[in-house]
């Protein structure tokens, strides 16, 4: 499958523990349970949005530090992040435990297609000029036949928002009265429709329409007219908040891609180039001693199941108004891979990781209270070389995992 808008089998959220759960203890009937089985336990007190901790046997901690929320509060605790949609009784869809206020449209009546709302009162809506037929919900996605001429709107929830896109229907549309039929008897191809408009609203301040207008790069799936993140402007406020990860391409010098649902890595075949930046917040853990430290990505999708490099450098800080042309110089390239993930069934999406315990080490040891890498192709010249991974807003979410000495 080419990346962009694919199907969704299932939702799973990852990397909320570091560790696979050890076997339950087991006895007799009528005899003491045996002692738990020794190995990493988590110290739930320490839990946040982005990041858990876990303290071993001997005395070792294991901090993961996630791009992403991977939980959300709920009065004094947390619960799991679930971005399954289902409908509510009142016809809106919802997922099941969103950080922030995320609404989509159940159909019928004119108005908003999808609406979500930052911590600070920012309302972001996916403007819609007219009535919507229900939705076909499926895991994390929302998909409206036929909601202009020729094409399905699909809203897929993210960690922090939703992204919108539209696609060619999956059915061709009725012909109008008049319509003639050409000699292949398909008729004449249906105009792309009109691009997806963001409404946002500050508190205090008037709305304002932004038209969605992120690229397809390589071309981009066969059946998408055009692709349209809309972002739900969280981190979108002058600054990056912390943990954060975004993409630069060269074909899009003008697109924040910081909301997407991926990073994006090397070259295509159209010529474009994308780097992926990830930022982490390392300040509660200065005077630390590092004794291993590993990044984990999950990989979508690669343009080849051969193996192509990829690299992690270490980098100067970024936010969501890092573009191709203005992103900051890699500093030192620390550590490479060619495993590659995500083709075709040969080589199967899923998780690679790489060792950074030499990269942070030096971060911690020099007191660095934010940590940022860039993730670049070996060879970004190879059209092969491209690759996406889960960013902070997919369903797989980036995760640095820093053991420190006891």
């Amino acid at each position: 499958m080419r990346p962009g808008i694919g199907a969704v089998v299932g939702v799973t959220l990852s990397l909320v523990t570091w560790f696979p759960p050890a076997a339950p203890p087991s006895a007799p009937p009528g005899e003491p349970a045996p002692p738990p089985a020794s190995g990493p336990v988590e110290v739930t007190e320490q839990r946040s949005e982005t990041s858990t901790t876990y303290r071993h046997p001997n005395g070792a901690r294991t901090v993961v530090l996630t791009t992403g929320p991977v939980r959300v509060q709920r009065g004094n605790g947390w619960a799991p992040l679930d971005l399954a949609l289902h409908r509510e009784p009142d016809g809106a869809v919802r997922a099941g435990a969103h950080p922030y206020l995320l609404w989509l449209s159940g159909g019928g009546a004119a108005a908003d297609a999808a609406s979500v709302r930052a911590p600070d009162g920012t309302n972001t809506a996916l403007a819609w000029d007219g009535p919507l037929p229900a939705p076909q919900v499926d895991g994390t996605r929302a998909t409206y036949p036929g909601a202009r001429p020729g094409a399905d709107l699909v809203v897929e929830a993210t960690r922090t928002g939703f992204v919108a896109s539209l696609r060619r229907s999956l059915a061709p549309p009725a012909a109008p009265p008049d319509h003639i039929a050409t000699a292949s008897g398909l008729g004449a191809p249906a105009a792309p429709p009109a691009p997806l408009v963001l409404r946002v609203t500050r508190p205090g301040a008037a709305s304002s329409l932004h038209p969605a207008t992120a690229p397809v790069p390589g071309g981009g799936p066969s059946d998408m007219f055009a692709a349209a993140p809309a972002l739900s402007q969280v981190a979108a406020n002058g600054g990056a908040t912390l943990p954060f990860d975004t993409s630069v391409l060269s074909t899009a010098a003008g697109s924040d891609l910081s909301s997407e649902p991926e990073l994006r890595v090397g070259s295509s075949e159209g010529g474009s180039v994308a780097r992926g930046f990830l930022s982490w917040d390392l300040s509660r853990l200065g005077g630390e001693r590092v004794s291993s430290a590993t990044l984990r990505l999950y990989s979508d999708w690669s343009a080849t199941c051969e193996a192509r490099g990829w690299e992690v450098w270490s980098s100067p800080g970024v936010g969501p108004a890092t573009r191709w042309g203005n992103q900051p110089a890699g500093e030192r390239a620390w550590a490479s891979s060619t495993e590659t993930r995500g083709h075709d069934p040969a080589c199967g999406a899923g998780w690679v990781s790489i060792d950074l315990t030499d990269l942070v080490r030096s971060w911690i040891q020099a007191g660095v209270g934010v940590g940022t890498i860039m993730v670049r192709a070996t060879d970004e010249g190879d059209p092969l070389s491209s690759k996406r991974f889960g960013s902070g807003d997919g369903l797989h979410v980036p995760a640095l995992g820093i053991t420190l000495e006891p």
